[in-house]
């Protein structure tokens, strides 16, 4: 079932995934990340994740851009 909300063409239901799912893998967060075209849906769809503390280590087979690592503070 979450495979099918990641990849699911409604953003609303992505969105809706990122909210109510509190333990997506890395890969789930890259491939909803990735895949998200809209500049604003991404912040919001980032903010999840951050809420959620997801994994700081991104999936291996992530687009370039999402590789990097973030920065522990």
């Amino acid at each position: 079932m979450v495979d099918a909300a990641v990849d699911h063409p409604d953003r609303r239901v992505r969105g809706l995934l990122a909210e109510a799912q509190p333990h997506l893998t890395a890969q789930h967060w890259t491939r909803l990340l990735a895949a998200e075209q809209d500049p604003r849906q991404r912040w919001i769809l980032t903010g999840c994740a951050v809420d959620r503390r997801a994994s700081r280590t991104p999936a291996p087979d992530a687009p370039r851009g999402l590789r990097r690592r973030v920065p522990r503070r």
